[in-house]
């Protein structure tokens, strides 16, 4: 039967006056029922329902705050949320707040113009940008040695360059610096310091107070460490005192003995003492060529003391009443002539004696 004349045969039941013309008014509201607005006849049956209007839905919350939803102004196309904060939209091609530049996904990335956060590629951002840098350390770019310029992003003065730089021995232009180098006796390490153990003659001069051995030992190391050679604190003068003598002081003994050019002097520490400097210790620490320098040693041939008293009261006077040995530490190369000589009567570490208040060189070598 149709719900409307259920509804009818329920409502004369309870009134059977409504078949009467004026027993009740015909429009008014049944308890329990609802008219709908502006209507006189459609009843509304939801009469088994709560007239107490449903409560309106509350934002979830989450364990780390009120969830947010995200709202889109169409006129900008950048988004936000009920929180009040920006939505994270980086990748999605269009520049939001805090965002220098967007390509969209996946053209953002670390290593092109635009990286994965939105912000546009800078030397110094510590990401190295394909085709434009070549390195990014970035807080740490310095334009010294073995860094990263910080203006260009290009690799500053370094091992491996094929250019000698004062922090080197030597650079064979490998990228770690080690290789043959034209001219050299010995190759160049990886870590651009010769193979071998280095010797020179002092660029300064000293009168015969050099503090004793040690403090010519130190004179050495200090002119090493200027140079900035790799183990300044290895070295050691080529001097003898009354007691003791290079014989005692060095203990390396199979690495040959180069010059700072590259130029060897020796196979090794006792090819030294027999054979002699080959052409001499020639260069100073900085590579300037030295020739016929006079250079403090009180040192015989055969690597011993050359005397017991000559020696400026053990390095620690330079009073004219003292004297010690000398050598000659090289002469040009015009054999037979003075360089036999020089070199058969090993010259190079005994010579003749000198006044200890005059100026000499020292030999300087590597242990």
């Amino acid at each position: 039967m149709p719900l409307m004349e259920e509804l009818r045969i329920v409502l004369l039941r309870t009134c059977p006056c409504l078949a009467l013309v004026g027993c009740a008014d015909t429009n008014a509201p049944v308890a329990g029922t609802t008219l709908h607005p502006g209507t006189t006849d459609d009843l509304d049956t939801r009469s088994s329902e709560s007239t107490t209007p449903a409560p309106e839905p509350t934002p979830t919350t989450s364990d780390t705050g009120p969830a947010a939803s995200s709202t889109t102004d169409d006129t900008s196309g950048s988004s936000s949320t009920t929180t009040g904060e920006p939505a994270t939209l980086c990748g999605n091609g269009i520049l939001d707040p805090g965002e220098t530049c967007d390509l969209g996904t996946p053209h953002n990335w670390d290593q092109g113009a635009c990286t994965s956060q939105c912000q546009g590629a800078s030397c110094g951002d510590g990401l190295v940008f394909i085709g434009v840098e070549t390195c990014d350390e970035g807080s740490d770019n310095d334009p010294g040695y073995g860094h990263c310029d910080p203006v260009t992003c290009q690799p500053g003065p370094r091992c491996g360059d094929a250019h000698l730089d004062p922090e080197e021995e030597c650079d064979a232009g490998d990228p770690d610096g080690g290789g043959i180098i034209d001219g050299a006796d010995v190759p160049c390490q990886p870590g651009c310091a010769w193979e071998g153990r280095l010797a020179f003659i002092s660029s300064l001069t000293y009168d015969g107070d050099l503090g004793g051995l040690a403090g010519a030992d130190l004179k050495c190391r200090q002119l090493a460490e200027a140079r900035k050679f790799h183990d300044p604190e290895r070295f050691k003068a080529w001097l003898s005192t009354g007691d003791e003598s290079p014989l005692g002081r060095f203990s390396f003994a199979a690495d040959p003995i180069v010059l700072p050019t590259g130029l060897l002097v020796a196979p090794d520490l006792a090819a030294l003492i027999s054979g002699g400097s080959g052409d001499g210790i020639r260069s100073s620490e900085t590579g300037a060529t030295l020739l016929e320098a006079r250079v403090w040693t009180n040192t015989a041939d055969t690597g011993a003391s050359f005397s017991k008293t000559d020696h400026c009261a053990g390095w620690t006077s330079a009073d004219k009443q003292f004297k010690a040995r000398i050598g000659l530490n090289a002469v040009p190369k015009q054999p037979p002539g003075p360089w036999q000589t020089w070199h058969d009567e090993r010259y190079w570490t005994s010579y003749g004696p000198f006044y200890c208040n005059t100026m000499a060189h020292l030999y300087c070598i590597e242990d």
